[in-house]
């Protein structure tokens, strides 16, 4: 009985490591944008590209008026802090990527170290 209760009170997301793929254009629902298509079918997506470069502010709010209030963005730490720091003296940084990412903060998943 603990085992189905906990099962039940877990919430699991699917998504894919992007949410642009020229095939998808005819498997997708229709919407105003590529994101706005993938996040009807899919609950989150990992968000690669900051690994290599940090969106602006005006692109993550851009990104978070696409996606509905259950949806989740799961972005990776910049190299710069994950890689060329290895997470020492990162502080700044760390802070600089969390308030360029605000627009988005009610629907941040994880996020990831690579």
């Amino acid at each position: 009985m603990f085992w189905f209760t906990l099962c039940a009170m877990t919430h699991y997301a699917l998504g894919c490591p992007q949410w642009q793929d020229p095939s998808w254009n005819t498997l997708l629902p229709p919407g105003a944008t590529p994101l706005a298509r993938y996040s009807r079918v899919f609950g989150c997506v990992e968000g690669n590209t900051t690994f290599y470069a940090t969106p602006t502010r005006e692109q993550c709010a851009q990104w978070r008026s696409q996606v509905p209030d259950d949806f989740r963005f799961l972005f990776k730490f910049p190299r710069e802090i994950s890689h060329d720091r290895l997470l020492t003296g990162s502080e700044t940084a760390v802070r600089e990527f969390l308030a360029t990412l605000e627009p988005l903060a009610d629907v941040l998943g994880p996020f990831l170290l690579h």
